[in-house]
């Protein structure tokens, strides 16, 4: 049985992210040590603030695509998700790796894959694209 995680390159996003809801929770922070009470800008720069940090727990646990020989699952805020035997299309476009069928896609970045699994998800990407079609032909 074929599984393979490819993880996510983008550590820059990661960290910017962790750096915005630091600044938010600090920004709410010296905000109510300035104003010394608390409002409804104070919660919504709390919520702002946890969100990014959440967000950047996410993608650090998280893998950025996962493939088995039954189905393409993309890691994203909505998750998106292809049964391999559903596949009408399997392209390379612009930088993007593409899956379709008929009521889904899904775009994988090549630079978001981290570069060690580049060759390997290429591999898995060509085997499927030559498999979806065949079975078109």
């Amino acid at each position: 049985h074929f599984q393979m995680k490819i993880y996510n390159s983008n550590k820059k996003h990661q960290y910017i992210s962790f750096l915005l809801g630091i600044f938010w929770l600090i920004i709410a922070w010296m905000d109510y040590e300035a104003k010394d009470k608390i409002d409804w800008s104070f919660y919504g720069k709390i919520i702002i603030g946890v969100l990014y940090i959440l967000i950047t727990i996410y993608e650090y646990y998280y893998k950025y695509i996962e493939i088995s020989n039954d189905l393409i699952y993309r890691n994203s805020i909505p998750k998106l998700e292809i049964v391999v035997s559903d596949l009408i299309e399997v392209k390379y476009f612009a930088g993007d790796y593409i899956f379709k069928s008929k009521n889904k896609r899904i775009e994988i970045v090549k630079k978001q894959i981290n570069t060690t699994q580049l060759k390997e998800f290429e591999k898995k990407f060509n085997v499927l694209k030559t498999s979806v079609e065949e079975n078109l032909s």
